[in-house]
């Protein structure tokens, strides 16, 4: 369901303030109370949008795999410089958002027995971006590739 205009507003002031505390304290640092606080939003509203802290850093670093995707499929340079570009701007993401986080994801990521699990679908699509970014100029240069490279598909995705 669509948020409404005010509610995008909100859910925007949470996420920034979010971003600007775990930026500055890092993530265990930062409480609930903080980022209501810091944001000016009632703490029982913080849950409205988000179940815990958790959820807010994968919305924000949801957010900003799809700029660091962007970014890197229109970056000027070869494949190995794209998917370079690419890996090492969601380290930072990753560094940003703490080792703890980090480890959590790829715990459920390779321990998931489900196929449809959230974790194994943002393995997907890692693997999917660095596809798209690799093949993003139909080899063109040497060593680049084609989108009809054979293992450009995850197997089951």
């Amino acid at each position: 369901m669509a948020l409404t205009k005010k509610a995008e507003r909100t859910k925007a002031k949470l996420l920034a303030s979010a971003r600007k505390l775990i930026g500055e304290r890092g993530f265990d640092r930062v409480s609930v109370e903080d980022i209501t606080r810091d944001s000016g939003v009632a703490k029982g509203t913080f849950y409205h949008y988000f179940k815990c802290k958790e959820d807010v850093v994968a919305e924000l670093s949801f957010q900003s795999s799809q700029t660091i995707l962007e970014e890197s499929v229109h970056f000027d340079g070869t494949a190995d410089e794209r998917c370079f570009h690419y890996v090492t701007a969601l380290c930072r993401d990753a560094d940003w958002a703490g080792v703890r986080l980090v480890r959590q994801w790829i715990r459920e990521a390779m321990e998931s027995e489900e196929e449809d699990s959230e974790a194994k679908a943002c393995l997907y699509d890692i693997y999917n971006a660095i596809v798209k970014i690799c093949a993003v100029r139909q080899g063109r240069g040497p060593g680049e590739l084609t989108e009809d490279a054979p293992w450009i598909r995850w197997p089951n995705c």
